[in-house]
Formats: structure tokens, sequence, C-alpha cells
């Protein structure tokens, strides 16, 4: 792949990723907004932030290199469309090393969850993700990247701190999850690849259902705010 064509990628990237999210948000949200929900914590949109520790393997042109230790954060936006399932983005970036080497690495992804059990959830998401990598014996050498897809799967557990008196509340989220980004084939430009193992905690907001969207008592449902 020319490297000119890396960002033309990046923002076709992007675009499909919004767009997608931004389509499907609009189908489901109409439909579940004509069903009434049980009032729970766990509701409507939300938006977390977190910090994670990481390792992590780079397959550095067909050689894998690591083990490599750092620290990535998060940003996550999305809205639960039916009582367990989710949809959103998820924007991440990190970095990793060891004595002789440095990975960054920058993700936006398309992130789909399930709820199975007392507000835990299975995360899944795909999309566009850049990974570099710089020897630290040459520091006057450019970065070598690459860019391709990636794939994160993942646990995560809501605890919450607070809970609004009827829906929507604010959550500490233990996360465990591992991220691949697959690298091309030897001797192409997008010779870099990782997989990593992520653990760490993020602090989340749920914005909860509105009064209309909510299976209440005629006695709560037309009580003042």
């Amino acid at each position: 792949m020319p490297r000119a064509a890396l960002p033309r990628l990046a923002a076709v990237a992007v675009a499909a990723i919004l767009g997608a999210t931004a389509g499907l948000t609009v189908m489901t949200t109409s439909a579940a907004a004509q069903q009434l929900e049980p009032p729970r914590a766990r509701q409507g949109y939300y938006v977390a932030v977190g910090g994670y520790g990481s390792v992590s393997s780079i397959n550095d042109d067909g050689t894998q290199r690591g083990p490599l230790t750092g620290a990535s954060g998060s940003l996550r936006l999305g809205q639960l469309l039916t009582r367990r399932f989710g949809l959103g983005i998820l924007i991440d970036s990190g970095a990793d090393q060891d004595d002789r080497r440095q990975s960054t690495s920058f993700a936006i992804s398309l992130e789909a969850q399930r709820e199975f059990g007392h507000h835990l959830t299975l995360r899944g998401a795909v999309g566009f993700a850049f990974l570099g990598l710089t020897d630290k014996r040459f520091p006057d050498e450019p970065q070598r990247g690459a860019v391709a897809a990636g794939y994160t799967l993942g646990l995560s557990w809501d605890w919450f701190l607070i809970r609004r008196r009827l829906s929507g509340g604010l959550a500490l989220t233990p996360v465990l999850q591992g991220r691949f980004i697959p690298a091309g084939p030897v001797d192409s430009l997008d010779t870099l690849g990782a997989i990593s193992g992520l653990l760490g905690l993020e602090v989340t907001w749920w914005t909860g259902l509105p009064r209309n969207q909510l299976d209440l008592p005629p006695s709560e449902a037309f009580s003042p705010r």
C-alpha cells in the first residue's frame, strides 16, 4: 500500500464507522422507544474514560518481539439499544516498551456489547488501527508504521457508586480485554502487527432513560420529578 494512501484510508475507515453507528442507532432507537423498560442503573447513553496496564507481543516482519509493557487509555461513547445490547464508538491509544523498542498504537472502532449477568458484559470491537515501532538504540531514525484493521474482545463489569433515583448512574468498571492488530505480508509496507492483553479500570456514566420509556407504577409514573 503506498504511504500516500494511508491518510485517505484512515478517513474512509473513520467515516464508515461513524456512519454505521449513526444508522444503527437511529433504526434501533425508534423501535426501542416504543417498549417500556423496568428501571435500572445500566440504561440509556454512556460515556466512559479508562486507563489500563498492557503487555504486548509485536510481529515485526515475521519475527515476534517482546514482551513489551506499558499503559493505554480509552474513550467510549454509545447507547444501550435494548435491555442487554448496545453499540458505540471506542477510541483508544497506548504505548509499550522494552529495553530496545517502543511501540505506539491508536485505534477508532465500532464497539458492540452484550450484558449476560448482573452488569457483566462481553464486548467486541472492530475498526481502523495504527501501530508504530521505534528502535531506541537509533533515536534519529524515523518511526516505522503500519495501518491495519484492529480487533478487541473483552469482559467488563459495572459497579455502581451512584445510582440515580429511577435510571442511570455512575460506575467503576473493571475491564479485562485483548487486542489484535494483524501484520501484513512479509516485505510489504504493513509488516507490523501486535497482540496485547489489557487490564484496567474505567469510570462510566449512564444517563438512564426518561420516565416515558420506563415501566413504572401509576403513582410513580405521574409523580412530580
